[in-house]
C-alpha cells in the first residue's frame, strides 16, 4: 500500500492523476465550512499534520495522494474498484470530519466535498479537476456538509464575444497543442475561476 508522509503540489497529483493505474479514479476536493471562525486566518502546521494523517487513514487506497491546494482547500485522489460507491465516499467522508472533531477537540467541524470519477463522470482524466471543482460549487451552493458529483451537461452563452486578436491567438494555440479551441477556452475559464474561488 503507498504511503504519503508529505502533502504533494497541486502539479504533482495531477501528474499522479495521469499515472494513475486502475479501473476506475476518484477525485475528491474539499472545502472546510466556515473555517475562519474554527482556525483563524491560517491553519497551523500542526492541524495541517493531522488534517494529512486523517486523509491517509480514511482514504488511502493501492494508489492514492493528497494536496493543499488553498488555505482551506484539499484534493484528493485513490483508485478503486467497480463494487466502491458513493455511499462509500459518503461514509468515509463522515469519518473524516469525527476524526478531526475528535483530535482537534472541536465539534462543529463539517466539510463540502465535490467528486469526479474516472471514467464513469469524466471521460478524460485531465479533466476530473474541472469536474470535481464544478461539483464542490454546487455543494457549497447547497450549504455546509454536503457533498456533490460532477456532471457531463452542457451549455451554451450567446452573450459571449471576443477581440479579433484573441480569436486569432486562439486558432494558432489550438493548431499547435490539437486541442480544439472550444477546449482550450473551458479550460482557460475553469483555470481563472477555479483559482479566484478556492486557491487563494
Amino acid at each position: 500500500m503507498k504511503e504519503n508522509k508529505n502533502w504533494l503540489s497541486k502539479v504533482e497529483l495531477c501528474k499522479e492523476l495521469l499515472e494513475a493505474d486502475g479501473d476506475r479514479v476518484v477525485l475528491f476536493i474539499m472545502d472546510i465550512d466556515h473555517s475562519k471562525d474554527i482556525f483563524g486566518q491560517s491553519i497551523n502546521q500542526k492541524d495541517l499534520d493531522y488534517i494529512l494523517k486523517s486523509f491517509n487513514e480514511v482514504f488511502t487506497s493501492e494508489y492514492s495522494s493528497f494536496s493543499q491546494i488553498g488555505r482551506d482547500a484539499f484534493a484528493g485522489m485513490f483508485t478503486c474498484d467497480k463494487d466502491y460507491s458513493l455511499f462509500n465516499l459518503m461514509q468515509q467522508k463522515q469519518t473524516f470530519q469525527s476524526l478531526l472533531n475528535n483530535e482537534l477537540d472541536i465539534s462543529q467541524l463539517t466539510v463540502c466535498m465535490g467528486v469526479s470519477i474516472y471514467p464513469e463522470m469524466c471521460k478524460k482524466k485531465e479533466e476530473l479537476f474541472s469536474f470535481a471543482y464544478d461539483a464542490l460549487f454546487s455543494a457549497k451552493l447547497k450549504g455546509p456538509d454536503n457533498i456533490e458529483v460532477s456532471t457531463s451537461e452542457n451549455m451554451k452563452l450567446k452573450s459571449l464575444y471576443f477581440r479579433k486578436s484573441q480569436l486569432d491567438k486562439l486558432s494558432f494555440f489550438s493548431n499547435r497543442t490539437e486541442l480544439s479551441e472550444s477546449e482550450i477556452i473551458r479550460k482557460a475559464l475553469d483555470d481563472y475561476l477555479n483559482k479566484h474561488m478556492y486557491e487563494n
